[in-house]
């Protein structure tokens, strides 16, 4: 797990090292080594040509976690990123990624890095308030054919739209969709008094769809226990990266909605 732009340098050098003549490495070392990455940023966003050189050398992973990442960086080394990520280079099973990390025209489940994905995790990038979202091509989900869990993190507020996004997004999801967590932004959307409670409250009790599932990353909210389920940013990282301690998020969501479709049966005999 790489932490900030000191550990991706401490990486990267580790990799340029094993590519001379002088390392008893091979090339291919970190190919067929490393089975799960994450690039997370700190204080400062990870360097670009830095994080292409580590996938580059990783292309085989199976988990794979880039958050911290935006629309900035030097344009070459930004068309350059652009360029590995919608190629056939990397693929891998379970991957939780930015959407900044795309061109913006092309923010798709068309590209070879989601088709092997059975467990995807998109945040929803919006670079500020005054810029629009990213426009992903939520029609093309259809074509992830082992896809089972999806979670969606929209780094902004939906206000009282999540209902309608969920019910949108989900019913352009494969059959194979067996979870579909959708992140919530505040906690105001759990409290019976805010406008936004109709539309979590939808979401959790399965009226919008049986395998969905409301989460929010923050303190546990007394609320929780029926409607959803928190994870600090830290613990969704572990869950992505293959090392979470004790149950990771996708567990939770199963057992929220196993647990829900168990309520149900219950009251209908």
């Amino acid at each position: 797990m790489i932490r900030g732009t000191n550990q991706l340098s401490e990486f990267h050098d580790l990799i340029r090292h094993s590519q001379s003549n002088s390392s008893r490495r091979t090339p291919e070392f970190f190919a067929l080594h490393v089975k799960s990455l994450s690039i997370t940023r700190d204080s400062s966003d990870p360097n670009l040509e830095e994080t292409l050189a580590v996938l580059q050398a990783c292309s085989n992973v199976e988990w794979l976690v880039l958050w911290g990442f935006n629309r900035n960086g030097e344009r070459t080394a930004k068309n350059n990123l652009h360029t590995f990520m919608t190629s056939s280079a990397i693929s891998p099973l379970r991957l939780s990624i930015m959407t900044a990390l795309f061109p913006e025209d092309q923010i798709h489940f068309l590209l070879p890095i989601f088709q092997n994905a059975t467990h995807l995790e998109l945040v929803w990038f919006q670079m500020d308030s005054n810029t629009p979202k990213d426009d992903v091509k939520w029609n093309t989900l259809g074509l992830l054919k082992n896809l089972t869990h999806l979670s969606i993190y929209p780094g902004f507020s939906l206000g009282e739209g999540y209902s309608r996004l969920v019910g949108e997004i989900v019913s352009l999801c494969p059959e194979s969709l067996r979870v579909f967590i959708i992140w919530v932004y505040n906690t105001s959307h759990y409290d019976e008094r805010s406008p936004a409670y109709d539309d979590t409250r939808a979401i959790s009790e399965g009226t919008v769809d049986m395998r969905t599932v409301s989460a929010y990353t923050g303190k546990h909210h007394p609320r929780m226990a029926n409607y959803g389920f928190s994870r600090s940013l830290d613990e969704v990282l572990r869950d992505c990266a293959g090392i979470a301690v004790g149950e990771d998020m996708w567990t939770l969501a199963e057992d929220f909605i196993e647990a829900r479709r168990r309520r149900r049966s219950t009251l209908q005999s």
